[in-house]
């Protein structure tokens, strides 16, 4: 599924933004189901656990290589390397204070699955806001004209 979509994104470039959106509110509801798994609010039985585990990190690294993409194509003229290594770089950071809350045994780990929740619901809105610009590829696009 996460292929087609990319092959769709390749072919058509304003198709790119719907994608992620798309994605990422599917994703917000995996996550959602979980969260209220684990709270006990629905029943977690191993079928909603397996389903909406596993449906929430296919769908959510499906965005990683259109956020890529979509960096590159804002950044230009900035070297695409540099551009995905600063975000991998702040990806890594964040990773890092996240990962810091396991040093502390009396903290709870629930508050872990709505901090997905929550990040994954305030970056829909901005990435549906972004407007997109392809400078980049308007700049092969005339080249190979």
């Amino acid at each position: 599924m996460m292929f087609s979509l990319h092959r769709y994104a390749d072919r058509i470039k304003s198709f790119t933004k719907p994608i992620l959106v798309f994605l990422f509110v599917a994703t917000a509801c995996a996550q959602t189901v979980l969260s209220l798994a684990c709270e006990g609010v629905i029943p977690l039985t191993k079928p909603v656990f397996y389903a909406s585990g596993v449906s929430q990190v296919v769908l959510f690294c499906g965005t990683v290589p259109l956020i890529m993409e979509l960096a590159a194509e804002c950044a230009y003229p900035v070297a695409e390397g540099i551009t995905s290594g600063v975000m991998i770089l702040s990806v890594y950071a964040i990773n890092f204070v996240f990962f810091i809350a396991f040093m502390f045994p009396q903290a709870s780990p629930r508050w872990m699955n709505w901090l997905l929740v929550s990040s994954t619901v305030i970056c829909t809105p901005l990435i549906a806001l972004y407007r997109e610009r392809y400078k980049r590829l308007d700049v092969d696009e005339s080249k190979q004209s």
